[in-house]
């Protein structure tokens, strides 16, 4: 089976449970802070299962898929790095207000 085939195939399946999920959701998930990391993950997952699958018709891949599971791996790294970043500034920067400010 085409490895690009496969990853299409989850892309749109997880577009459609995404879909879904917003629809029967009072509170979407879509703003919540780790939003971007769950999302960079399963996108990088997608990336690493269309490599495997690549790896099972050709040995070790092939080089679009290896270099897009190399990227997707990159990406959660660096969008992990950011979401504790600017968690870590918030948390700095949102202190409460003392009762002599009042």
């Amino acid at each position: 089976m085409n490895p690009w085939l496969v990853f299409l195939i989850l892309l749109v399946a997880e577009v459609a449970l995404l879909v879904w999920w917003l629809r029967r959701q009072i509170r979407p998930f879509f703003f919540n802070s780790w939003a971007p990391l769950l999302y960079t993950a399963v996108l990088a997952a997608d990336f690493v299962l269309t490599w495997y699958v690549s790896s099972l018709t050709v040995p070790g891949g092939t080089g679009g898929t290896s270099l897009f599971a190399v990227l997707g791996i990159l990406g959660l790294v660096v969008v992990g790095l950011g979401t504790l970043f600017f968690r870590w500034v918030v948390h700095l920067d949102m202190t409460d207000i003392t009762k002599e400010r009042k």
